[in-house]
């Protein structure tokens, strides 16, 4: 039997509109996103927190900044899980120098289901993490966006030649 364990990445307020970088499609994969969290609360899957944190400013990157509303985590999901863990992180990647692997393991969690921004980036480099290899991977599409519908579509479609990609309805 599986311990699965929903991931949540970069629900943050910067990529609503108003923030400093919003993503496509943010409102309706949110809606869809706290339709999955009460879902994996009814089923009592443990849901964990993933949020970026910038800590300079660039010509090329201006928003995450430490410190700002934007890098909050985004209040309708804090809401509805005010104690779950937030995983802090720096780059794509959300094993790589953070301590998810830590908490994945005092829960005994070997399935990963995932969702959040920036398909073609943090969920991929995520998903097919050299650490994420030891789990059973499972991408929930409708809980991911990009910078527009083709990014994030093409990013979906190459994800799948390398981990399970489904609706976030058929999860649990």
């Amino acid at each position: 039997m599986s311990s699965p364990a929903l991931i949540l990445i970069g629900y943050q307020n910067d990529y609503f509109p108003g923030g400093r970088f919003p993503l496509w499609n943010m409102e309706t994969v949110l809606d869809t996103a706290l339709k999955a969290i009460e879902r994996a609360q009814k089923a009592r899957i443990p849901i964990i927190l993933v949020q970026q944190i910038v800590g300079y400013q660039s010509e090329s990157v201006s928003f995450f900044m430490e410190g700002t509303p934007g890098v909050e985590l985004h209040p309708r999901v804090t809401e509805m899980v005010p104690k779950a863990p937030i995983v802090m992180k720096g780059c794509g990647d959300c094993f790589q120098e953070t301590n998810l692997e830590e908490i994945l393991s005092e829960q005994n969690i070997d399935t990963l289901y995932i969702g959040g921004m920036m398909t073609q980036a943090c969920v991929t480099f995520s998903a097919i993490s050299k650490v994420a290899q030891k789990y059973d991977v499972c991408v929930l599409f409708d809980l991911c966006t990009s910078v527009g519908e083709v990014v994030n579509d093409l990013a979906l479609e190459d994800m799948a030649f390398w981990v399970k990609t489904m609706p976030s309805s058929e999860a649990f």
